[in-house]
């Protein structure tokens, strides 16, 4: 009888051991099943669960998924936990934090009597726990099989620099992760399951050749367009990267087709004239807005990434900026160290993703030949962005060289200022650290508008932006009614080159993409950026060029040809 009792001990031991062993495996199985797409946005997914999650693009999800602290999390849940499953957190304020991790499948009166309240289908909120320093709040997703519970929390003390309340975190917590766990998918329905991020497409399409594919990611995102319509998460994603590399890529007829597509027949931007006195404050004339600008220390210009004749007028305004005093130009699109940049002489294809566009490549030529400092701010590591360019900004500039002048060019909404509480803007920071206020112009509010007045004739429009009613806060409004997009290297008078590819292409109408390098640039570097771009069928092209040495590369149907440009003669080169 001992030696069964013993016998029988045994087994239940070896039952229990192999249980554990069993369950550890399933665990790390679990947590194996974990898919990361850290990019435009942060796309969580796990195949066991059957769940997707579309998280910010500021989530980062870290290798090392950190304990929970026993404040953080309420005991029923600690009980029910089968697993730890991720922890991410933001890199831009408010910084909050998630734990994510698996419990048994429970119906929702389990959860309910324990303070739970449905959100929305298979969603469930907590309660929100507050202190004076930290607030966390609950959420459980209904998953196949089992139950994802998300810990979400937020604390003043990370947001020391922000004068935020602890109300204001809860509150923007709880929105942020309304929206975030409303986008929990089932996977096997995704149709995301077989799409790539089309940024992502476009980008190793792009970087097939050395000086880059501009036609391949164009091939690339149309060859899976119709799904990429159809998906909720990647559409406006699929938009926003065809038209930016139909920018690259010269065809601004395409370009113009999938704006409005995407945008809707009648011009986005036309209702932004609200407010805006289109018959009194304007300043059309050199003199005096140069006078404007020049009696201010720092001036802060946007532009929109789709919009290239925003880079071109800011070229066309250097030789008066510099003529005034400008000494530094502060580029959102430079990402590589500007120090480099001004040592090589001009841009590659490693200076920034925007300088492939040749209208912000040759910003950047024309900078450097007027002897302007370029300037590299941009800041994607932890922290908050909007701080950190700030901080880049005066580091590079005014902190060494205190009464010097600086012109930045940022994207959108960078160079707002009084933001709303949500979210501080990076000129808003510049302004406390550095204690200049910078003469904000805003020229994205007006793409493409049409006034309907006088000023529609005039190239550069300055608008007094103090009366307006909208929530953009901007100094001036610059209304750019240029269309310079066959201007190369050159913003005076210049000799006209007509380009004529009858000798060169097939007769056929088919499109071709010319393209044109500075050939001191391009017997250096085989990652050279052209300074114009073209696709489409025209074989006759009338541009406006400086005396020089150029090549031109004709890609017809796959096939390259090299013609080589030598003070306006033409020969075709092998």
């Amino acid at each position: 009888m001992k030696q069964l009792g013993v016998k029988k001990l045994y087994v239940i031991v070896s039952l229990m051991f192999s249980f554990i062993i069993e369950s550890c495996r399933f665990n790390k199985l679990l947590v194996k099943a974990n898919k990361i797409d850290n990019d435009y946005y942060t796309y969580f997914s796990n195949s066991i669960l059957d769940t997707k999650i579309s998280f910010y693009g500021d989530y980062v999800f870290e290798k090392k998924i950190k304990p929970l602290k026993i404040e953080e999390h309420d005991n029923f849940l600690s009980n029910k936990r089968i697993t730890n499953l991720f922890y991410t957190k933001t890199t831009t304020s408010p910084f909050f934090h998630c734990y994510g991790f698996v419990l048994n499948k429970n119906d929702s009166i389990f959860y309910k009597s324990h303070g739970f309240k449905t959100y929305k289908k298979n969603i469930l909120i907590g309660s929100i726990k507050k202190t004076k320093e930290n607030v966390f709040l609950p959420w459980i997703i209904s998953c196949k099989n089992y139950d994802l519970c998300l810990q979400t929390s937020g604390s003043l003390a990370e947001n020391i620099n922000e004068n935020y309340t602890i109300d204001f975190i809860s509150n923007i917590l709880q929105k942020e992760f309304e929206e975030i766990t409303s986008s929990a998918i089932l996977l096997s329905l995704d149709t995301m399951n077989n799409l790539e991020n089309p940024f992502k497409l476009a980008e190793k399409s792009f970087k097939s050749l050395k000086r880059g594919n501009y036609i391949n990611p164009i091939t690339n995102l149309k060859a899976n367009e119709e799904k990429y319509k159809l998906d909720s998460t990647y559409r406006d994603l699929f938009f926003q990267s065809i038209i930016t590399y139909y920018t690259f890529l010269g065809d601004r007829e395409m370009t113009e087709l999938y704006k409005k597509e995407f945008y809707g027949n009648e011009n986005p931007w036309q209702d932004r004239l609200s407010g805006i006195d289109f018959k009194e404050n304007y300043i059309t004339e050199e003199k005096v807005y140069a006078e404007m600008l020049s009696s201010n220390q720092v001036i802060m210009f946007n532009e929109s990434h789709i919009h290239p004749m925003n880079r071109y007028v800011i070229s066309k305004m250097l030789p008066l900026l510099k003529e005034k005093g400008f000494k530094y130009l502060a580029l959102e699109g430079i990402n590589e160290d500007a120090r480099v940049l001004m040592k090589r002489g001009y841009p590659t294809i490693d200076t920034g993703f925007y300088t492939r566009e040749y209208q912000m490549a040759n910003l950047i030529r024309h900078a450097l030949k007027l002897g302007f400092i370029l300037v590299d701010y941009e800041d994607y590591e932890e922290g908050n962005r909007e701080y950190n360019q700030a901080q880049n900004l005066f580091s590079k500039t005014i902190k060494k060289d205190s009464t010097s002048k600086l012109i930045v060019l940022a994207g959108g909404s960078h160079i707002d200022e009084n933001s709303v509480a949500e979210h501080k803007w990076m000129a808003e920071f510049f302004k406390k650290i550095s204690n200049i206020n910078p003469l904000t112009i805003n020229q994205t509010r007006l793409n493409e508008i049409k006034t309907n007045n006088v000023i529609d004739a005039f190239p550069i429009v300055f608008l007094n932006a103090t009366n307006k009613k909208d929530t953009v806060k901007n100094d001036i409004f610059l209304l750019n009614n240029y269309n310079g997009y066959n201007h190369i290297l050159t913003y005076e008078d210049c000799p006209h080159l007509k380009l004529s590819l009858h000798d060169f292409t097939k007769a056929k109408k088919t499109k071709n993409l010319i393209q044109i390098f500075i050939w001191e640039e391009y017997k250096k570097s085989k990652n050279v950026l052209p300074c114009f771009s073209y696709y489409g069928i025209e074989t006759m092209i009338n541009l406006k060029v400086p005396n020089g040495y150029y090549v031109v590369h004709i890609n017809e149907e796959n096939e390259y040809k090299k013609i080589l440009i030598k003070d306006m003669s033409i020969s075709f080169v092998d």
